[in-house]
């Protein structure tokens, strides 16, 4: 682990982001500022350097971000933010890096958010983008990782082409957090809290049990879905969800390319300033684009 990433932990817990998902009412408090502040956009200097093209996906805010020169593939990212919370400042610097590393284009779209939304809208939304950008690769961070998952689900069950290759960081799926091993990882973890989670899934449930697939796709089919690279830390409570989708498909016989962050935060590849962040990234865009030089 390296100094720069143990510093970030250390700045997490001094700044108690934790209290945010210390209880469903904080979480709500967290929903409140998240929806007056809004999300954050593409920044200037990724407009100087990648072509930024604003466009609507099924009537909701999205953008290509696309190197300056030919691109290489296509691909479609869902961020993280527990269902309900907007896109910030990481989500854009790790696409950001991807694109210059990867040459390929990376659509984000802004997704319909809980509560205002119940998931069977989300994966609808979810479904309509796959179709509109017909991505070689899925990936997300999170929530998004578990929209991710489930999509993919949702694409076989239909009979429809699926992606190339699934990237999940730090993957939430499983919103009912009852692994035995949160409690563990929740006293390591200065980021995400157990209340909090609880209540996210909660809301983004609405009134369907938290157990269905379409919500939490750790209890879904895996068969016949694409290969997936799966990105976690030791130091993330949704570890335990990682650590169960590894061992479904080990048990399954799926291919899963795995990458664990020894002692690592949740969503550690978004912290693009980090040694390790920036080893992870060139592991994907190698992923996204195979023949691009992965050192």
């Amino acid at each position: 682990m390296s100094v720069l990433a143990r510093l970030a932990e250390i700045v997490l817990k001094l700044t108690a982001f934790k209290r945010n998902f210390s209880s469903a009412e904080r979480l709500h408090a967290l929903i409140a500022k998240d929806r007056r502040h809004g999300p954050v956009t593409p920044s200037a200097s990724m407009r100087r350097t990648l072509v930024v093209t604003e466009r609507t996906i099924a009537g909701c805010q999205a953008w290509d971000i696309a190197p300056r020169g030919p691109s290489t593939a296509r691909a479609l990212y869902f961020h993280g933010g527990s269902y309900v919370l907007d896109l910030i400042k990481y989500h854009w610097q790790l696409v950001e890096r991807l694109v210059h590393e990867s040459g390929a284009t990376i659509t984000v779209p802004r997704y319909p958010l809980a509560p205002e939304a119940a998931h069977h809208e989300v994966l609808a939304f979810a479904e309509a983008a796959y179709d509109e950008v017909r991505p070689d690769v899925v990936l997300g961070d999170s929530a998004g990782a578990g929209l991710t998952l489930a999509l993919a689900q949702a694409l076989r069950d239909a009979q429809k082409a699926q992606p190339r290759l699934l990237i999940l960081l730090s993957p939430w799926l499983d919103v009912t957090m009852t692994d035995p091993k949160l409690a563990e990882l929740d006293l390591l973890d200065p980021m995400l809290g157990i209340p909090g989670s609880v209540e996210a899934g909660r809301l983004y449930a609405r009134h369907t049990d938290p157990r269905d697939p379409r919500i939490s796709p750790l209890f879904g089919n895996l068969h016949g879905l694409p290969r997936m690279l799966v990105l976690t830390g030791t130091h993330d409570i949704l570890h335990a969800d990682a650590l169960q989708l590894r061992a479904r498909c080990q048990e399954e016989g799926i291919t899963l390319d795995w990458l664990e962050g020894a002692d690592m935060i949740h969503d550690w590849p978004l912290v693009v300033a980090l040694p390790e962040a920036r080893a992870a990234i060139r592991t994907m865009a190698a992923r996204i684009v195979p023949r691009v030089d992965p050192r």
